[in-house]
Order: structure tokens, then C-alpha cells, then sequence
């Protein structure tokens, strides 16, 4: 999964994306780093 990818990109590159649907767009680098870990 692209989700450091995302993550770096911003919440604006996660938002349009449906990769949102699986986590929030507010706490991006917070799902992000527990999922990318």
C-alpha cells in the first residue's frame, strides 16, 4: 500500500483518494505511522 506515499503527499493528496475511507483525513501522520510501521 502506498500509504507513506499519501501520508507525505498531505491530507489533500488522502482526501480525493479512497484510501480516506479506511482512516480520517484529520490525523493523517497519526494512522499513517502506526499503519507504516
Amino acid at each position: 500500500w502506498r500509504k507513506r506515499t499519501f501520508s507525505r503527499g498531505g491530507a489533500g493528496v488522502m482526501v480525493p483518494r479512497p484510501t480516506a475511507l479506511p482512516f480520517p483525513p484529520r490525523p493523517p501522520a497519526s494512522s499513517a505511522r502506526g499503519d507504516g510501521r
